[in-house]
């Protein structure tokens, strides 16, 4: 099995959704500010979808599954992650 043939839509789609969530993630703890964060992140996502919408026509439901849900887990774990960081890092 080649390469092309493995690279599918659904796996382009997971791919760039795991790459914005963990980008968006990261902007999110150095916002420092939950409210503009969690817009930020619903802006991106809004916008990413137009955007890979216009390369690859899919229905919203096909999204949901093979974007949204991976951007909002790796965003939320990413954000996390560095926020906790922070927290341990001025107690010490």
């Amino acid at each position: 099995m080649n390469l092309k043939e493995y690279v599918d839509p659904e796996l382009k789609a997971t791919i760039a959704f795991s790459v914005i969530g963990i980008i968006v993630g990261y902007a999110s703890f150095l916002i420092r500010n939950s409210l503009i964060s969690l817009v930020l992140a619903i802006v991106v996502m809004i916008g990413s979808y137009f955007v890979l919408n216009s390369k690859m026509k899919k229905d919203p439901k096909w999204w949901l599954g093979n974007g949204f849900v991976v951007y909002i887990f790796l965003w939320i774990l990413v954000w996390s992650i560095f926020y906790t960081m922070n927290f341990y890092s001025t107690l010490a």
